[in-house]
């Protein structure tokens, strides 16, 4: 083979290279980097597939109030179930069950021996609502009560 043959095979397999990576730039890299938003949880600019990093930290902080509230939700029942009753305080749940969520938007009120309210004091106030041996989510304008 002579060097202008060489040369042009050279030149068509640099373009191949060169046009498969900039279609996987443009077209398959968008593709997988999108970021998606979580069911059930609302975005700032409420447009779907439209989402900014404050969104997505938005998201991944309220997720995360919802696992707290839910991890110490079953703690509650655990306590409930070898007391009789809820606790008094979350202060009194740490030191039974030893364990510590560390968010400070969780509320806890003890209505009585055999109901109390759990809830976070962020956006729509979810929470639970515990009486008896039954618990209720909520999620509302106000903070739940006892009733």
């Amino acid at each position: 083979m002579n060097a202008r043959g060489s040369l042009l095979i050279g030149l068509v397999m640099s373009g191949l290279i060169l046009s498969f990576a900039l279609i996987f730039v443009f077209v398959a890299l968008p593709r997988f980097t999108k970021t998606t938003l979580v069911p059930g949880i609302e975005n700032s600019t409420n447009q779907p597939g439209s989402s900014g990093p404050t969104d997505v930290l938005k998201q991944a902080a309220d997720v995360k109030t919802q696992a707290d509230l839910k991890a110490v939700q079953t703690q509650i029942l655990v306590y409930y179930a070898d007391q009789g009753k809820y606790p008094s305080s979350l202060a009194e749940l740490i030191s039974y069950t030893g364990t510590f969520v560390s968010n400070s938007n969780i509320m806890y009120v003890d209505c009585s021996d055999q109901s109390a309210v759990l809830y976070s004091n962020s956006s729509n106030y979810p929470g639970y609502v515990f009486n008896y041996e039954q618990v209720n989510p909520t999620s509302g304008s106000k903070a739940p009560s006892c009733s």
